[in-house]
């Protein structure tokens, strides 16, 4: 519903032709999983009889993967397991680890299709190595951020410590002003006493 709210608003963007296909192949896939095969289908038509060229350059990648799962869906497991190497190639060379775990699986899937247990075994293996990875580095990433934040609470905590006793001895230099201003007026007023007595004796 999504994807078809977005479909239709990028029809007014200036940047509609570099858009369509950055929606219609996720909303390929979303048809494929959600067991709507034709209109994955209808959707794959229009982006292969587009004249925009959404098959090629920057957009084979998406086109194929979305075509590999029709594939699948519609149990053409040669033509699946075809479609699933070139995409594993382009992804390998692209090095995205999102890219390359998930064309891992679906190798798997159609090599299990297909009762080729060795083989779905082995890319299953690449997959869940590359999803541990994955794992691996956000939990790294989240122990490291964790650390970060403990790191700056520890430091504003020691801040607000040594700004707590800055304005405490503050207050004690004040009291301890107040005290020496006082005195010395005291001082000053008892030798004036003294000074006018002794001058109104003399």
């Amino acid at each position: 519903k999504s994807l078809q709210t977005a479909l239709a608003a990028s029809k007014q963007s200036r940047f509609a032709d570099d858009l369509y296909p950055r929606i219609v192949n996720p909303l390929i896939l979303a048809y494929v999983n959600t067991d709507s095969l034709d209109r994955a289908k209808f959707y794959l038509k229009k982006i292969e009889n587009s004249d925009k060229n959404y098959t090629q350059g920057v957009y084979e990648s998406s086109y194929i993967k979305s075509k590999q799962q029709i594939e699948l869906a519609d149990k053409n497991y040669n033509q699946a397991l075809q479609l699933g190497t070139t995409y594993l190639t382009i992804v390998n060379n692209s090095n995205n680890v999102n890219n390359i775990e998930h064309a891992e699986r679906f190798l798997s899937q159609v090599y299990d299709s297909l009762g080729n247990d060795s083989k779905a075994f082995f890319h299953y293996k690449n997959a869940k190595h590359i999803e541990d990875s994955i794992y691996n580095i956000q939990k790294t990433k989240a122990l490291s951020y964790y650390q970060t934040l403990y790191e700056t609470e520890k430091r504003d905590a020691m801040i607000k410590a040594q700004e707590s006793d800055i304005l405490l001895l503050d207050s004690k230099n004040r009291v301890k002003n107040q005290w020496l201003i006082f005195g010395s007026l005291g001082l000053l007023g008892l030798f004036s006493i003294v000074y006018l007595y002794r001058s109104k004796q003399f």
